[in-house]
């Protein structure tokens, strides 16, 4: 296989694992009464996100594809937030992921094999704004996350709290045994 097809093979396994844990989220949401709205530009404008991965240079598209995957709504709580999920085998991120969104109000729910973390952008900015300034390949480790059933924002009841396990344990089924890449799967 030449290394142009591993590396289109790996690039489409990144998106699949990308959009199952997108998928879960949403989902999950949804089974706690929840709207969900796809808000990221991959599902508004497909055509549009092709475009921006061609031009990443043109600083309108690095705006506009850095639009948060949800938009997510509860009535009854009265409660809105703009989502952001990563899928992270080891639940790090790089610091730059994080200073990409321009609304610090985003919460970004990191999935790991184990757990659903998360924090507000705005918190994570202001903890690693030192580190952005001097060191690119600088990560935020797991414990600067909380446990997605812990998050007072969403200020989960006990009953949600056992469905969140649930779809913990889901993404563990899913996600146990991808070492990360596709490339490391196939034999060359």
């Amino acid at each position: 296989m030449s290394l142009e097809n591993q590396n289109n093979l790996n690039k489409s396994f990144q998106k699949i694992k990308g959009m199952i844990g997108e998928h879960l989220i949403k989902e999950l949401f949804e089974n706690l009464g929840y709207e969900v709205h796809f808000n990221g530009v991959e599902y508004r404008l497909p055509a549009y996100a092709k475009m921006v991965k061609r031009n990443k240079n043109f600083k309108i598209f690095k705006t506009i594809s850095n639009i948060p995957d949800f938009w997510v709504y509860s009535r009854e709580k009265d409660k809105q937030f703009l989502v952001e999920v990563k899928f992270r085998q080891n639940g790090k991120l790089l610091v730059g992921e994080v200073f990409q969104y321009f609304e610090d109000e985003t919460v970004i729910i990191v999935i790991s094999r184990d757990s659903f973390a998360c924090n507000k952008i705005g918190v994570l900015k202001e903890k690693f704004k030192k580190k952005q300034e001097g060191e690119k390949d600088c990560y935020i480790e797991p414990e600067n996350f909380v446990p997605l059933q812990h998050f007072d924002e969403f200020g989960f009841a006990e009953s949600e709290k056992k469905i969140i396990n649930h779809y913990i344990e889901m993404a563990n089924v899913f996600f146990n045994g991808l070492n990360g890449s596709y490339s490391n799967t196939v034999k060359k």
